[in-house]
C-alpha cells in the first residue's frame, strides 16, 4: 500500500515527531501515543523508507532526539518502551552512520538509558530486542560510535540481552 508514503510525503513524520516534543514540554495530549503509533508505522513501512531518509528530521537526527526524550521520560512503561525503541533503531538506521546521529545520541545519553531500561522493563522480551537493536545500529559503520560503546561497555549489554533472552535474534536485520 502507498498510503504510508502519502502520509510521510504529506509532512506526518514531522508533524508526529511535533506532536511528540509538544507533549513532553507541556503535557498537551493526553498520551502520546497515537503520534508515537504513527511514527512506528511510517518508519518500519518499505514504501516510505527511502523518502523519510532523505527528511532532514531525520537526517539530522532531530526525531530520534525527541523519541530519545520521550523513552527517558517514562522509564519502564513497557508499552512506550517497546514502541519508542523499535522507532529509535529504524530512525538511527535511516539517518545513516556517516549522519552524526549516532554519536548525538551517545551524547544526549542513550547508552545509559538502554542500560537502565533493561532492567527497568523487567527484562521484556521485545524491550530487550530493541535495545540490542539500537545498540548494534548505533555501532553500525560507525567507527568514533563503535569506539564508545566499546568503552561504555556495550558488547556486556548485548551479551546480556542474549544471556537473558536465548529466543532473540537479528537474523537478516543487519
Amino acid at each position: 500500500s502507498n498510503r504510508p508514503y502519502l502520509i510521510a510525503e504529506m509532512g506526518g513524520l514531522e508533524e508526529a515527531t511535533k506532536a511528540l516534543s509538544g507533549w513532553m514540554s507541556d503535557k498537551s495530549l493526553d498520551q502520546p501515543h497515537a503520534a508515537l503509533q504513527l511514527i512506528r508505522v511510517l518508519v518500519h513501512a518499505p514504501a516510505a523508507q527511502r523518502m523519510l531518509a532523505n527528511l532532514d528530521v531525520v537526517a539530522d537526527g532531530s526525531a530520534a532526539g525527541v523519541m530519545l526524550e520521550l523513552l527517558l521520560t517514562a522509564p519502564g512503561v513497557v508499552p512506550l518502551q517497546r514502541s519508542g525503541l523499535a522507532s529509535l533503531w529504524a530512525l538511527i538506521h535511516l539517518a545513516g552512520p556517516k549522519s552524526g546521529v549516532a554519536e548525538k545520541l551517545l551524547d544526549a545519553g542513550i547508552f545509559e538509558h538502554l542500560e537502565d531500561e533493561l532492567e527497568d522493563s523487567h527484562a521484556d522480551e521485545a524491550v530487550a530486542h530493541g535495545i540490542g537493536g539500537c545498540v548494534m545500529q548505533l555501532a553500525k559503520g560507525d567507527v568514533r560510535a563503535q569506539t564508545r560503546l566499546t568503552e561504555l561497555g556495550a558488547q556486556a549489554l548485548v551479551s546480556k540481552i542474549f544471556d537473558e533472552h536465548p529466543d532473540v535474534t537479528y537474523r537478516g536485520r543487519f
